[in-house]
């Protein structure tokens, strides 16, 4: 079994609760499409997403330059970026329903349901 260093744990662990803030903004992302204004709710709820993951991070913070470091490269800034993919697709969502890019009527469209 091989031992991971401390930097490691703290990534780890960082990006899991990354990951399940990500699971909440995807849920929060369909519950503000539904509104007749989703972009104020999508807002807000952005805003508490990012200081919710802002504040939790501390301890990454304190390692993420040399953490980073470890990885350098693209394919390597992609596989970071793939362990918080879930993350990533709740922010992007509430922030394309925040900007209008996102709206109820596209999803139908997109689904064939229009």
């Amino acid at each position: 079994m091989f031992i991971e260093d401390h930097d490691e744990l703290i990534a780890r662990k960082y990006f899991k609760f990354a990951n399940g803030v990500g699971l909440t903004a995807i849920g929060l992302a369909a519950t503000a499409i539904r509104f007749e204004h989703p972009e104020p709710i999508a807002w807000f709820f952005l805003t508490v997403i990012s200081i919710w993951v802002f504040w939790n991070g501390a301890d990454y913070r304190k390692i993420v330059v040399s953490y980073l470091r470890r990885y350098p490269g693209v394919l390597n800034t992609v596989k970071l970026a793939l362990r918080v993919g879930i993350f990533m697709l709740g922010v992007t969502l509430l922030s394309g329903i925040a900007l209008k890019h996102i709206t109820l009527e596209s999803i139908y469209a997109a689904l064939g349901f229009l």
